[in-house]
Order: C-alpha cells, then structure tokens, then sequence
C-alpha cells in the first residue's frame, strides 16, 4: 500500500451544521463514528487512520499527521467537514482549521469552547471512502 500524501493531495474543505446530535453533510447523516467502505468493481476503498478524542488550548495550535493509504494504489482526495452549530453558521463564524500537505490543522478560538468535532474523509478515484470522526476538547 501506498500513501500519495507526497505528491499533493486534493484536498475539500466544507461546513456541515451540527443540529440534535446529528452531523449532515453532503445529503448523509450519521451519528458519531464509522466508516463506508463499498467496492466498486473490484475496487477496494481507501484506508484513515482513526482519531482519538484530544485537547488543545486557545491560540493554540493543533496538527495531527493524517495516514490513508489506497490498497489499489490509487490517488486519494481528503475532504475536512467542521461540524458547527446553526447559530454560528448564521453568525458567519468559520473555524480555523484546514489540512495542508496531509496534516489537519486547527487554531482554537473562544467560539470553539467547549468542543469542536470534525470529520476526515479520505476518497479514491472511484470515490469509494473511509472516514474519522474526532472531537477536540478547547481549554
């Protein structure tokens, strides 16, 4: 298995609202966790690693190494979903947060108090999946 973190990744980022414990984004809705992984003709889904929960203080800054491998060898895209509130996406507030060259990266603001939850999602070509579901507790 190969990881094409290494020759620039394709990287989305999105907003999802976070409403009655249920994170949607792009027309799916699941509770905390799991992962799809369909084969397409023989194609196998790509590999994430697993996130713990963590912690990180305001003005603080947060990066953690993402590990996703293709067992085909395909290229993989990498797609950030920040889970927000309905009254902070009205109120226009955007997290700073990303992922660059295959590292996810969050600074903590007061607005990110108590918690912040985020979902990786790592896809091939034929955009068979995986994903992980992590919240960081803000100190």
């Amino acid at each position: 298995m190969r990881s094409h973190f290494d020759s620039k990744p394709r990287i989305l980022v999105s907003v999802a609202l976070f409403t009655a414990g249920l994170a949607v984004s792009q027309g799916c809705s699941s509770e905390k966790g799991g992962s799809f992984q369909p084969t397409f003709l023989g194609n196998r889904a790509p590999v994430i690693q697993q996130f713990p929960d963590t912690a990180a203080s305001i003005g603080d800054s947060l990066t953690l190494a993402i590990s996703a491998q293709d067992p085909d060898g395909e290229p993989v895209w990498l797609h950030l979903t920040i889970h927000l509130t309905l009254d902070e996406f009205k109120k226009g507030y955007r997290p700073k947060a990303g992922i660059s060259q295959g590292v996810f990266w969050f600074v903590p603001q007061a607005q990110d108090f108590p918690v912040r939850q985020f979902r990786i999602e790592v896809y091939d070509d034929e955009l068979a999946a995986d994903s992980t579901d992590f919240t960081v507790h803000v100190q």
